[in-house]
């Protein structure tokens, strides 16, 4: 907490925003994979004013985030790959 040097207010003192992430993307079937992932931001918005702080003194708090991301893929190959030829020349 700081006090505003231009209007001798208090207010949070804006500085960084920081957040750690850990992810593992799991292949449920060929295809469609599933990567849930959880976060911890640290000083959300940099240290901003909560603005559900009537008074504006409060900084946004820091914050624990859980998510899912899901991915199909339909693209199939139906040929194998062929090895290349060997050309050769006498």
């Amino acid at each position: 907490m700081g006090e505003n040097l231009f209007d001798g207010a208090f207010a949070p003192i804006r500085d960084y925003e920081a957040s750690l992430e850990a992810t593992y993307s799991f292949g449920i079937v060929s295809g469609w994979s599933v990567q849930p992932n959880i976060q911890y931001v640290l000083h959300p918005g940099g240290h901003i004013a909560d603005p559900n702080d009537p008074i504006g003194i409060r900084a946004i708090p820091n914050a624990f985030v859980i998510g899912m991301r899901t991915s199909i893929n339909t693209e199939t190959s139906a040929l194998p790959e062929r090895p290349a030829r060997l050309i050769s020349s006498t």
